[in-house]
């Protein structure tokens, strides 16, 4: 039921921020060398993107309370109160001014304070509003502090404003968000309507696993992003093309171990996060596990090939194919398969969403995906696959040591692997490490 309250909350937010994080980014991004620019665009951003939050967040309180999107009053209210405070998230501000450490470190602090107030306040199955609010009020103190932080760093100037040069873009980067947004809950919401309460919360369990990898792996290209649309306003190929490499190795480097390593510790995480209750799940986050890969893959496609050089249509489009195939096999699988079926509607969507997006960038990737760097990152995963696969048959520990032991032994195989095979990244940052080890030393 929380999921689904999320969900509904999550397809209001959409509206609220109507595009403003990957709109603020590249804008922000192109005028970053010019700070009265900065201040100029920022204040002009703010001023659309403000009143919006709060006029959403009355347009949702007004569906809830009619009955629009169910009988669950009190947990969908609940589960909407950070959307007063979306027009307040200055995170593109931010990762436009490339600081991505300090936003990663804020989404840190405030998620692992919400992680740590479930843990305190959860007692019960009923407790289930008392979750729905801290999940949304750690997304409302996300917003806040990073407008606090903003606040710190410079003063708006809302004298003689541009608002119009602005809606072009926000227009289309709305779209793109609108769209991204929808296909992100279009399998719980279909799931919700064609199945019951058992199937959403196994299903949801584990298409959480998977959406807590991914930003693991698509965060180089977060960080390249912004860098990305200076690049191309500045005519600059040929860094672009070193950044795409860049963000494509490590996009394999991590995606590829973690999408193996969830296959095989599906069945000790559900055990320790999730209970006996649970372990139904087990079957969908093997089957789902490609996922954290695929999805990282289109993240890296859509934003750094294509929205980062203006064709956001392409993304766009390539995001609303995905959600047509998606709503299509939900319908034919669903029914008879439930949980499964939407699944295997997820993994359809998102592989065809994929091969769409790298026959539209042909002619912008520049290097061969299947370098020899990236067949070591394979190899490296099948090792280290072996290797955990006998762990998971031969031992017979309780799950939380069972899954400790088995991350730890399969990330060091991993990384050995790597080093053996003298993988640059690996071998570069172990030696840097060694160097720095022995200078301290001396």
């Amino acid at each position: 039921m929380v999921s689904f309250a999320a969900s509904v909350a999550a397809s209001y937010l959409l509206f609220a921020k109507h595009g403003l994080p990957y709109y603020g980014i590249r804008t922000i991004a192109v005028v970053s060398k010019d700070f009265e620019q900065v201040k100029k665009t920022a204040s002009e951003i703010f001023t659309i993107i403000a009143p919006v939050g709060l006029l959403v967040s009355v347009i949702y309180i007004f569906f809830v309370k009619a009955g629009f999107h169910g009988s669950n009053v009190e947990l969908l209210l609940l589960s909407g109160m950070h959307l007063p405070f979306a027009g307040l998230d200055a995170d593109w501000f931010h990762r436009g001014m490339d600081g991505y450490k300090y936003a990663a470190l804020r989404a840190v602090f405030c998620r692992t304070s919400g992680t740590i107030a479930v843990f305190l306040l959860l007692r019960k199955s009923l407790d289930y509003p008392i979750y729905a609010a801290i999940l949304s009020l750690t997304l409302a103190g996300v917003y806040f502090v990073s407008f606090i932080h903003l606040k710190l760093r410079m003063s708006f100037n809302f004298s003689n404003l541009e608002l119009k040069r602005h809606i072009p873009g926000f227009a289309s980067a709305a779209m793109m968000n609108l769209v991204l947004g929808f296909y992100a809950q279009v399998d719980i919401l279909m799931l919700g309507y064609l199945s019951d309460n058992r199937s959403i919360g196994l299903y949801s369990f584990a298409v959480k696993l998977i959406k807590t990898a991914v930003p693991f792996v698509t965060a180089m290209t977060g960080v390249l992003l912004a860098r990305a649309a200076l690049s191309v306003a500045k005519g600059n190929d040929k860094k672009n093309t070193v950044m795409l490499r860049q963000s494509m190795k490590f996009t394999l480097f991590t995606g590829l171990p973690l999408s193996a390593a969830l296959y095989f510790l599906a069945e000790p995480i559900t055990s320790v996060f999730a209970g006996e209750r649970f372990m139904p799940a087990v079957e969908i986050i093997r089957l789902m596990a490609p996922l954290i890969l695929l999805m990282s893959i289109s993240h890296w496609a859509g934003h750094q090939i294509f929205f980062s050089s203006g064709r956001d249509k392409i993304y766009i489009f390539a995001i609303l194919f995905g959600i047509m195939l998606n709503v299509i096999f939900s319908f034919l699988l669903v029914p008879s398969f439930s949980y499964k079926g939407s699944a295997w509607a997820f993994l359809l969507a998102e592989s065809m969403v994929i091969i769409f997006l790298f026959r539209a960038a042909k002619e912008s990737v520049k290097y061969s995906l299947l370098d020899f760097d990236n067949l070591k990152y394979l190899l490296a995963t099948v090792l280290m696959s072996f290797v955990l696969f006998y762990m998971f048959s031969a031992m017979s520990a309780v799950p939380l040591v069972k899954m400790l032991s088995m991350m730890t032994v399969g990330s060091l195989s991993y990384l050995f692997s790597l080093y053996l095979m003298k993988e640059k990244f690996i071998s570069g940052t172990l030696l840097s490490a060694y160097k720095g080890f022995r200078k301290n030393k001396s």
